[in-house]
């Protein structure tokens, strides 16, 4: 694996020392700005499983089927919403946003 150039944050270039674990944020801010992305977008894709989830519930109780069909339309929205906070936070970890070994710091 070769070591990146740039931050992943801000485009700085990055010096790299000789040893250790390659560098992937210029400084502090980068990193923090990172792992803030990370959570805020976790925490997102938590509120949209939830809201999927209660939906989904609401459309099994539902006996109307007008009502049935609207439960559905969002049981829909929140499973494409949850999908793509997941494909967001997916890139963001493929940048090098936080790592398991980062999580432990």
């Amino acid at each position: 694996m070769t070591a990146r150039s740039t931050c992943v944050r801000c485009a700085q270039p990055l010096v790299q020392s000789g040893s250790g674990r390659p560098r992937v944020y210029c400084g502090l801010g980068c990193r923090r700005s990172a792992e803030y992305e990370v959570r805020r977008l976790d925490a997102r894709l938590l509120q949209a499983e939830k809201a999927w989830a209660m939906a989904m519930a609401k459309a099994r109780a539902e006996t109307s089927e007008v009502r049935r069909r609207q439960a559905l339309a969002l049981v829909d929205f929140w499973a494409e919403e949850a999908e793509d906070l997941r494909g967001f936070l997916d890139v963001l970890l493929s940048q090098g946003a936080l790592t398991a070994e980062d999580d432990a710091e």
